[in-house]
């Protein structure tokens, strides 16, 4: 049912009532630990704005892959362990400095996919994976940089 929601109503409105929930859901969870609200309609602040609308498109994004034949089952977080070779066809540096090197960790789990195919004729079913969002990571050399400025 949510599925037929997420294609019969439009990305965008979508979106903007995914937003709305996240935005009530961070209040009341700013409130519970301590933030004073004027009301019960007092804005977000500002700076979890643009953060919201990134989950909102993000949530929406996964939503649609499962929807085209990928069940829950098949999905499963996925990091880069520390000390494996960063390599940008696979993770994401968060500080976009081009360099390559080792992973001092991951800062944004990836979400990757698992389906069983069957090629042509041939009877045999292999899995096939592939990557839906990649994982966010740091790298050793980003802690370098900053230890010259110190």
């Amino acid at each position: 049912m949510a599925r037929t929601f997420i294609t019969a109503g439009g990305e965008n409105n979508i979106r903007v009532k995914s937003t709305e929930f996240l935005k009530l859901v961070l209040r009341n969870l700013l409130i519970a630990i301590g933030w004073a609200a004027r009301g019960p309609h007092v804005p977000t602040p500002p700076q979890f704005e643009e953060r919201i609308d990134i989950i909102a498109k993000k949530a929406i994004e996964v939503q649609q892959v499962i929807g085209k034949g990928v069940t829950s089952a098949d999905l499963w977080a996925h990091a880069i362990p520390s000390e494996e070779w960063f390599h940008a066809d696979t993770a994401i540096d968060a500080y976009e400095e081009g360099e390559e090197g080792p992973v001092l960790c991951t800062i944004e789990l990836g979400l990757q996919s698992e389906k069983i195919v069957t090629p042509g004729n041939a009877g045999t079913e292999q899995k096939e994976s592939a990557t839906i969002m990649k994982p966010k990571v740091v790298l050793v050399s980003a802690l370098e940089g900053i230890r010259k400025t110190v």
